[in-house]
């Protein structure tokens, strides 16, 4: 059984955490370090399987300098929220927190999400001084399978059923970013499924995606987002009653003036004709590009 935390514990580890997000964000190589034992580790993990580590003073240093530099924005905070602390059977103290990382650009007329994801902490203690050894950091959507896009496709002639197509993309944002459910759900086939770009939630059938997006509407911060669509490419099925389609996915949101890029992504769609209509059966949100074609064009995290 894990033994309970105390409130003077979760407190240094509170502090610990806000100092090394304070010591990267400001550029302080040396603090960033400090906030680790003398042999500490920071592992970065990628959406693409591959990760990195630093171990020991100057490769932390190392890490908080790339890290810095990697910021092109104007200021850059590394928000940590959700901090859950508990003891290890060695003794040591476990924290594990989500991690998002904001840059503002326009003289704070807009923000753009760097990086959300979790960092794992394991914290040692000596004397009254706690110390980082070990930190993982896991990007948001990096256990959450790619979608894979051929590498070739057979180009799809020109027929009214790509314009009807469109035009169910057109309804399902329109329909999304006004919150209508009883319209989303119309354009889903009997049997459809979906799922979020990260795998937290999924819908099957009409009653599950109905509750899919009630949820989705009902968090706070949906309002002000507006889904765009574009580079639709189907394949040649598009002339019978199948379609796979997959295009870009853009979603700006407008929060009290300012604007930022919410999601940026693509859409795989397995589409079928139900009751003469194109309907989503599968909708897929890939978070970022699979990870061969990121190496081929030099996408990084």
């Amino acid at each position: 059984m894990t033994a309970a935390v105390s409130l003077d514990v979760r407190a240094a580890v509170a502090e610990l955490v806000a100092r090394s997000a304070w010591a990267l964000d400001t550029g302080d190589e040396a603090g960033f370090a400090a906030c680790f034992t003398p042999d500490g580790s920071l592992e970065r993990r990628h959406r693409d399987g591959a990760s990195e580590v630093y171990r020991g003073g100057d490769a932390l240093r190392t890490f908080a300098r790339l890290t810095r530099g990697a910021r092109t924005g104007e200021d850059a905070q590394t928000w940590a929220t959700d901090l859950l602390v508990r003891t290890l059977p060695d003794g040591r103290v476990a924290a594990t927190w989500s991690s998002l990382t904001v840059d503002s650009v326009s003289a704070g007329l807009s923000n753009t999400l760097l990086f959300d994801g979790r960092v794992d902490d394991v914290l040692v203690r000596d004397g009254s001084v706690w110390s980082i050894q070990e930190r993982t950091i896991t990007p948001l959507g990096a256990d959450a399978p790619l979608i894979e896009i051929p590498d070739e496709r057979a180009p799809a002639g020109p027929t009214p059923d790509r314009i009807e197509i469109e035009a169910l993309f057109a309804d399902y944002a329109w329909a999304l970013d006004t919150a209508d459910t009883e319209r989303v759900v119309e354009l889903f086939s009997s049997d459809a499924a979906i799922q979020d770009p990260f795998g937290r939630y999924e819908g099957q059938g009409p009653d599950g995606i109905r509750v899919f997006f009630e949820h989705l509407f009902g968090r706070p911060e949906f309002a002000g987002r507006m889904h765009w669509v574009s580079q639709i490419v189907a394949d040649t099925a598009v002339a019978t009653d199948h379609a796979v389609v997959d295009s870009y996915a853009l979603v700006p949101a407008a929060h009290r003036g300012a604007s930022n890029i919410h999601l940026l992504a693509f859409y795989r769609d397995d589409l079928v004709r139900e009751d003469g209509c194109w309907r989503f059966r599968d909708r897929k949100v890939g978070p970022r590009w699979p990870s061969r074609q990121a190496e081929a064009e030099g996408i990084t995290d």
